[in-house]
């Protein structure tokens, strides 16, 4: 009997130091990670500040939104306003914005500046900023992702099937591995003709009644042309799409930078003002306020070649609406810039050609 109680206890003994060891072992395996700085934080906070005063300024219903947001930064990935975190973040010691924000260690070392679902959820990545980067600047990226965001919540279901440049394919492509034709002399013929055009009628200061229906006339023409010449229909869809998302994302984002230069229209978060006061949105801004911005749409087609040849041709096309067409944001969401530039009316025709 003494036997047995003395081999109990042994091993209960055994079992309450394994089980010691084995918790002992989670904790070092799963420490929380070094607390975010107060100049992340500022910097993160900012990007969601500038979005609430003055995306709605861009967009009327870009209201203030809590868009899913990861931060990279010295080997960790900071999961924030996300519904769905995956299994493999654990939940941080602290809240942002009241929110609870989930971390893991970094898979890569890359530096981003992306949108892409999380999750099933879309969600911005930013690396945080270099050394030598202008924060202002890293604020308004983080912007123009979050566009993004706002983008694929808006979108109509018409557009979206209309711009889907999966729908024939048998493999699954995305926009940075799409077989788009960019080095197709006829393409890229084609490419700089309604490149030109944009470009020349962007440098005019007005663009009056007559000769906007005039220069729409000429965009129908351009997009007959293009249609012959891109036989492949996903290509089609593969330009539209590029140049309505990224076109106009970059549009909204130099957009936001005029507004956030203008001391009237908005303030930064005393916060930011104080711990990053050798940079200002004016510097940015300057560089969109003169024409050096539209430059690069001269040069498509010839040096300005790949997937940032939509960039600027749908950038281009939405500062042209600004012109010819200014309620064109009413529907944005459900139309695309070509039809949005020629008119409901000839784009059908146009397809029905």
């Amino acid at each position: 009997m003494k036997t047995n109680i003395l081999f109990f206890f042994v091993l209960a003994s055994i079992s309450f130091n394994t089980t010691q060891n084995i918790n002992s072992t989670k904790k070092l395996a799963n420490p929380n990670p070094i607390n975010l700085e107060i100049n992340d934080i500022t910097l993160i906070k900012e990007a969601f500040h500038l979005q609430g005063k003055l995306g709605q300024l861009v967009w009327i219903k870009w209201k203030k939104q809590k868009t899913p947001f990861l931060y990279k930064k010295n080997g960790y990935d900071f999961l924030l306003f996300h519904k769905k975190p995956p299994k493999d973040f654990n939940i941080f010691k602290s809240t942002f914005e009241n929110e609870s924000v989930y971390w893991r260690k970094s898979k890569d070392t890359l530096n981003y500046r992306a949108t892409y679902p999380i999750n099933e959820i879309p969600t911005v990545v930013m690396s945080a900023p270099s050394i030598d980067e202008n924060v202002c600047e890293w604020v308004l990226i983080a912007n123009h992702e979050m566009f993004h965001v706002f983008q694929e919540s808006q979108i109509s279901i018409e557009l979206k099937k209309e711009q889907e440049f999966n729908a024939k394919s048998k493999k699954i492509y995305n926009e940075l591995n799409f077989p788009y034709e960019y080095y197709n002399e006829k393409i890229l013929a084609i490419q700089k003709l309604e490149a030109d055009k944009i470009y020349t009628s962007l440098v005019k200061n007005k663009i009056k009644e007559g000769e906007a229906n005039i220069l729409k006339r000429r965009f129908a023409d351009l997009y007959l042309i293009q249609s012959s010449i891109i036989k492949d229909t996903l290509n089609i869809k593969f330009k539209s799409h590029m140049e309505w998302k990224e076109g106009v994302a970059r549009y909204t984002e130099q957009e936001l930078a005029i507004l956030a230069s203008n001391k009237d229209s908005y303030k930064p978060t005393s916060a930011f003002k104080k711990q990053f006061q050798n940079y200002t949105y004016s510097e940015i801004a300057d560089r969109y306020k003169n024409q050096s911005v539209i430059s690069p749409i001269r040069f498509v087609g010839e040096g300005v070649i790949g997937r940032v040849m939509f960039y600027y041709t749908g950038l281009g096309k939405a500062y042209l609406l600004d012109k010819i067409n200014p309620t064109w944001k009413a529907d944005y969401f459900d139309k695309s810039l070509d039809e949005l530039l020629i008119g409901e009316e000839q784009f059908l025709m146009c397809k029905t050609y």
